[in-house]
């Protein structure tokens, strides 16, 4: 048999040992570093307190922490419509409502003008105000004018409707106005990207699956929420027709419910004139 220890260079054989116990002490040094590194981490971890542990989780966890801010918005909206069957509120009566809280997933990223529109139909921007007079004067429309090219962010024709919607809604508004504001902030944190927002906004759906729970509401299931969680974008997301994720409406644009609500006031004035 014949030695290769013999028919080798001692130079050779003493640079392959010290290669080898180069290449050990790397591997050892990286995991060395890869051990200091897990336990400053659990160290850092063991130190917050039990309320942050447990919000930290809970973002990790849950099903919409990949999921763009759009997608996000399409899941409350959701959440809304459940609220408004589980009310047994007609879905008629709040298609207009409906219609462009959806037309926030479609929106372009500079159309800031639609977040603007949901903004002005909020309760808490109707309901203080006994007229559009009232609104116009005092509100914050008068003052956001100029910003929003001198155009209304709620129609005339649409304020006493919408007042006379939220007050028939009575009691149920105490569920249906926290939605409908959660809607829009998170359209408004996802939209504007800064740090933080994406905290403030898995912070918003966890605290509104928690009153749907307590209210016996059922959170969004199914089809829907299996097409919003293939959103998986960063920041505010590509653009999508959530709208064909709604139980409530039938699957059409802003523009053409906006044509159909101009049919049916052309039609109403027409039988005014006739009567």
């Amino acid at each position: 048999m014949i030695d290769m220890q013999q028919t080798t260079p001692q130079w050779l054989w003493w640079w392959f040992r010290f290669g080898i116990g180069l290449a050990a002490a790397a591997a050892g040094g990286a995991l060395l570093v890869f051990l200091l590194w897990r336990l400053g981490k659990a160290v850092r971890w063991a130190r917050l307190p039990r309320e942050e542990r447990e919000r930290k989780k809970a973002e990790k966890e849950h099903l919409l922490t990949q999921v763009s801010g759009r997608g996000r918005t399409a899941y409350l909206v959701l959440c809304l419509e459940n609220a408004l069957a589980r009310f047994g509120l007609e879905a008629a009566d709040w298609e207009w409502v409906l219609q462009r809280l959806w037309a926030l997933t479609e929106a372009p990223e500079s159309q800031h003008r639609r977040l603007f529109e949901v903004c002005c139909l909020l309760p808490e921007n109707v309901l203080p105000y006994e007229s559009y007079e009232e609104l116009t004067a005092q509100g914050c429309s008068d003052a956001l004018l100029a910003v929003w090219e001198a155009e209304e962010g709620l129609p005339e024709e649409r304020f006493q409707p919408m007042r006379d919607l939220y007050a028939a809604a009575g009691w149920r508004l105490c569920v249906l106005a926290p939605l409908l504001t959660a809607v829009y902030q998170s359209a408004a944190f996802s939209w504007a990207a800064a740090g933080g927002n994406e905290r403030k906004v898995l912070e918003l759906v966890r605290n509104t699956e928690t009153m749907m729970q307590n209210w016996n509401i059922p959170l969004p299931q199914g089809s829907g929420l299996t097409a919003i969680q293939k959103e998986r974008h960063p920041g505010w997301g590509p653009a999508f027709p959530g709208v064909r994720l709604s139980a409530l409406l039938k699957t059409r644009t802003p523009e053409e419910a906006a044509a159909e609500e101009a049919q049916k006031a052309a039609k109403a004035a027409l039988l005014e004139m006739n009567e």
